[in-house]
């Protein structure tokens, strides 16, 4: 079970009847607490959600004290949309939709304030719709990328004023110094990577990064042992995905100490890259 404020998750990994069983056991016993402490659960507001990618995954009824709970396709949690086919499709339409409607309403009530001004709202009120708990949900499909980017792509024609239809949207990018959405989340990856290496935040290191034991010229000094995968769904979560591109860093960037300092640094790092593929 995992509680923040108010919300709730119980889950548990089911590859038999028996494990079934001891999930109902669970939410039976969750029910028994909110008896005793009338701290009681609203039954509308909870849902079941089998997340599998089996073609015809096995359909099991769960039940709340008296109430069953409805199964749903998808589910937010903490802000994140959660699908059961493991994809984020869900999660990215919503999050796009709701960066256009803000950047609808900034455009309503900026307009004729300076480029400066609009180019401040839009990374303090549009792009954190877009960022939020992006190590999790980064896309890796085309189409996917380009929807995130889209929207800060019409963010820059506004803060630019510039609609035209020959306006290189790239240039005006260029001149805001505006990062492109997925290098930035692939720095906030990165950066993350290196704190869990480095035990500040509460993932155990040892129970995901396995390091190298056999250097070669492939990968630096500090890299880690890949994950073994065939499925999409699972190359491009965050351990497979994150551990492949931080085995490729040079060593100047993997021996920094200060988790803020190496965001500043592969920031640069990245924009040489682009330099260079331009």
């Amino acid at each position: 079970m995992r509680l923040f404020a108010d919300d709730c998750v119980v889950y548990r990994k089911i590859e038999s009847a028996e494990d079934s069983t001891i999930l109902q056991h669970d939410l039976d016993t969750l029910f028994t607490w909110q008896n005793t402490w009338q701290m009681c659960f609203n039954v509308d507001k909870c849902f079941a959600v089998n997340f599998t990618q089996a073609r015809k995954p096995e359909t099991i009824t769960y039940k709340l004290g008296h109430s069953t709970l409805a199964e749903v396709k998808s589910h937010t949690y903490l802000g994140v949309h959660l699908s059961n086919d493991l994809k984020w499709g869900n999660h990215i339409a919503h999050v796009t939709s709701k960066a256009k409607q803000v950047l609808g309403m900034v455009r309503r009530n900026l307009h004729p304030c300076p480029t400066k001004l609009k180019s401040t709202a839009y990374k303090t009120l549009i792009r954190p719709h877009l960022e939020f708990s992006a190590t999790v949900w980064d896309p890796y499909t085309k189409e996917d990328i380009k929807k995130v980017e889209s929207v800060q792509r019409k963010a820059a024609r506004f803060v630019c004023r510039d609609y035209g239809r020959r306006s290189s949207v790239t240039d005006m990018i260029e001149r805001l110094e505006w990062e492109p959405l997925q290098t930035r989340r692939k720095i906030s990856r990165m950066a993350m990577l290196h704190k869990i290496q480095n035990g500040q935040v509460a993932i155990p290191a040892q129970k995901f990064l396995r390091p190298v034991t056999r250097p070669t010229r492939h990968h630096n000094s500090k890299a880690f042992q890949r994950y073994q995968t065939k499925k999409d769904c699972y190359k491009n979560t965050f351990f497979p995905r994150s551990i492949a591109e931080w085995n490729t860093l040079p060593e100047n960037l993997i021996n920094i100490v200060n988790t803020e300092t190496l965001k500043e640094a592969l920031s640069t790092h990245y924009k040489q890259e682009r330099n260079l593929s331009n």
